[in-house]
């Protein structure tokens, strides 16, 4: 994971693997766990300058905490919360 999030993403590449955990009819609770957080690591690492966008990552991720998490999703969302807080 740590190599995962230090490797430099294309805009394209971004775009193809969130494109797992988003779109129509809930694609995003089929996504594996991994990929899921993945994805809310790398929203982080997007989003982390600009304090508007810190915002609505925060409210999202609010908004699945009332969800089931797996104990994956539960670390990522966890530690992302705690830099936002930070």
């Amino acid at each position: 994971m740590k190599t995962i999030l230090t490797h430099r993403f294309s805009q394209s590449e971004i775009k193809e693997l969130c494109a797992l955990t988003h779109g129509a009819r809930n694609n995003h609770l089929r996504a594996p766990y991994a990929i899921r957080a993945l994805c809310i690591k790398l929203a982080y690492e997007q989003m982390k300058y600009w304090s508007e966008l810190l915002n609505e990552l925060r409210q999202m991720l609010d908004l699945i905490s009332n969800e089931p998490l797996s104990p994956g999703l539960r670390s990522a969302w966890r530690q992302v919360m705690k830099k936002i807080k930070a």
